[in-house]
């Protein structure tokens, strides 16, 4: 009976006795695993790669080593990170998640594969012990999602100072902006750069690329010609999403240069990501042998200097009536003077960068011996009205004008070929500018926020007007002149009062959205209707999309005055060959609603038409992708 019994209570319980033996073995095996990776201090499988190859991480001697192939999708944890001095990540690995390596306070050096293509905010270990870095020299950076604050850094702790970031690969300027150390050292087999002494100069070493964030000073190297401002004015974004991100120097700690016999010219805008940030740099040390040209770049570029104690490094370069004047070039480079009205000196051949720039003066007497005005020259003199141009200057810079806000005319030389870039940008007094024959060329926002009339469009030969030219002029009507060849885009941006627009000549080389900007088909502006001289095959119009849903395409366009109606077309594909439906509406209608069924519509054109001899004659095609 006793055998019996036993047999009946096997059979009753036997699948459940195989459930629980199986539960038990399984639960012994996970306790002996993680006995296991606390005695060898193995690391927990923390990722997958995207293949089917298991990414796995060892921990030897206080060095943790993670090997494999794909994304590391997650943070790496060990039993005790305390005691993990080196990270290792090996080649096949392709990417580091945000904060991938948190909680390793202790690592002095990490080692990242030249096959990492993509690292996250705050990747590196947060060790303020961290010494040495090597990464890739180009990478994605990914941001961290749902938070409310961007440092724009692989770095985690702002007080971590790395001393020397070693890269791997050809470097990419933009990686920069993610790091900062006393130490950039760039690859051996960087085809563009090289370190010398922790600073990146280009492979000749003759131009200065980037100074580390942390230097205090900078000696540059002997053999360097050319000095770019960029080296130490680059930054990047950072701060909180609810209020606006601010640009943040990288190299803030920088106070004194030292500049050697080699250096020729001194650039501001070669090796620029962003716009240039000002420097905390107040002295600089030179030979005393440089060019006007570096001179005033170097008092431009850096306002902190004491302006006499760099002036008198130079024996060339004396000082009258508040003018600092280098002989050898006959330039006035810096005038640092309280008058009101300054009479430049015969023999001064030219008017130095930015040599009056912010200055309080009232008006300005320059000789018949001046031939060159440099860029910015009397930019930001918010006092000064009067400034007559003789007739000898053949050269001007950009800028000479910009944000002068009381100059209310201006006379352009004899012989000026172009109108440079930013000239009377933001003059808002400026109501006359009269412009010699020989100017052939308006450049980018040469007269933006002035008073100008249209009628300067008919001054000089115009051939050419660059983008943002005359931007937010308060202009009701334009006349485009015969002679305008080339109209870049945005030339006429955000003229809210422009009402009418006349076509002379041709329109093939005038962009479409040369009169585009935030009016553009808004209120009044709507109205806003073009005129052609020449014939209807020449004629266009401009459109927009005002909505896009997966039922509906709304769009408008510019009137043209004299046309019999409008021939519209759209289709999924962009040469209109396939699934093209084609409708002609009336000549009074500005704007269509088009049925967007399964996101039937990639692409729209619309072209004028008129009537003649009974048969339509069309203009061109205005194009826009929806």
């Amino acid at each position: 009976m006793e055998v019996k019994g036993y047999i009946c209570r096997k059979k009753k319980w036997g699948k459940r006795g195989f459930f629980l033996k199986m539960v038990l073995v399984s639960a012994i095996l996970c306790l002996g695993i993680c006995f296991a990776d606390i005695l060898s201090y193995q690391v927990a499988a923390t990722a997958m790669a995207a293949t089917k190859n298991r990414i796995t991480c060892s921990v030897k001697k206080g060095t943790l080593t993670i090997s494999g192939k794909g994304a590391l999708t997650s943070k790496v944890r060990v039993a005790d990170k305390k005691k993990i001095k080196k990270i290792i990540v090996k080649k096949g690995i392709t990417s580091l998640p945000v904060r991938a390596f948190s909680g390793y306070k202790n690592v002095k050096e990490i080692e990242i594969s030249a096959s990492v293509r993509k690292i996250g905010e705050g990747a590196l270990p947060d060790s303020k012990v961290l010494k040495k870095v090597t990464i890739p020299g180009a990478f994605q950076y990914v941001e961290k999602r749902y938070t409310d604050y961007y440092p724009n850094s692989i770095i985690p702790d702002p007080d971590t100072r790395v001393e020397t970031i070693c890269f791997n690969t050809q470097l990419s300027l933009e990686t920069l902006r993610l790091v900062k150390s006393d130490q950039l050292v760039v690859s051996q087999k960087d085809r563009k750069y090289k370190s010398i002494h922790g600073v990146i100069y280009s492979k000749d070493g003759k131009s200065l690329v980037r100074v580390p964030a942390y230097r205090k000073s900078l000696t540059v190297e002997e053999g360097c010609e050319e000095f770019c401002t960029q080296a130490i004015e680059y930054g990047k974004q950072q701060g909180y999403v609810d209020n606006e991100l601010n640009e943040v120097l990288i190299c803030s700690d920088l106070k004194k240069i030292v500049l050697p016999d080699s250096i020729r010219t001194v650039n501001e805008k070669k090796y620029e990501l962003y716009p240039s940030l000002p420097t905390k740099v107040g002295e600089v040390i030179t030979s005393g042998r440089l060019g006007s040209d570096p001179i005033t770049m170097i008092l431009h570029r850096f306002p902190e200097i004491r302006q006499e104690d760099f002036l008198k490094q130079f024996s060339d370069v004396s000082e009258e009536n508040g003018m600092y004047i280098h002989h050898p070039e006959h330039c006035l480079v810096r005038y640092a003077g309280n008058a009101e009205e300054v009479a430049v000196p015969h023999g001064i051949t030219k008017i130095g960068n930015y040599s009056f720039c912010g200055c309080k003066i009232k008006r300005i007497r320059l000789p018949d011996s001046v031939t060159d005005i440099g860029d910015g020259a009397f930019s930001n003199a918010v006092s000064l009205t009067d400034v007559p141009i003789p007739d000898t200057v053949r050269n001007m810079g950009h800028s000479v004008f910009a944000s002068c806000d009381k100059l209310q005319a201006v006379r352009l030389p004899d012989g000026l070929c172009e109108v440079p870039d930013h000239t009377f940008s933001s003059c808002s007094s400026l109501e006359e500018a009269r412009l010699p024959d020989s100017v052939v060329t308006i450049g980018a926002y040469a007269f933006e926020h002035t008073k100008v009339p249209p009628s300067i469009l008919f001054q000089g030969n115009i051939k050419t007007i660059k983008n943002r030219a005359f931007e937010d002029v308060d202009w009701e009507e334009c006349v485009i002149p015969e002679t305008v060849e080339t109209v870049q885009e945005g030339a006429f941006w955000s003229i809210s009062r422009l009402k009418k627009v006349t076509f002379c000549g041709s329109v093939e080389k005038i962009h479409e959205d040369a009169f585009d900007g935030l009016s553009k088909m808004g209120g009044d502006n709507q109205k806003m209707v073009y005129v052609y001289k020449a014939g209807i095959r020449g004629w266009r119009t401009d459109t927009n999309l005002e909505a896009v849903s997966s039922s509906w395409v709304r769009f408008d366009w510019r009137k043209i005055e004299g046309v019999d109606g409008w021939q519209i077309q759209v289709s999924r594909d962009k040469a209109f060959r396939k699934e093209k439906k084609t409708f002609h509406v009336k000549k009074e209608k500005t704007s269509m609603r088009i049925r967007n069924k399964k996101k039937s519509v990639k692409y729209i054109r619309i072209r004028p038409y008129q009537i003649t001899g009974g048969k339509r004659v069309y203009g061109m095609w205005c194009w826009e992708k929806v």
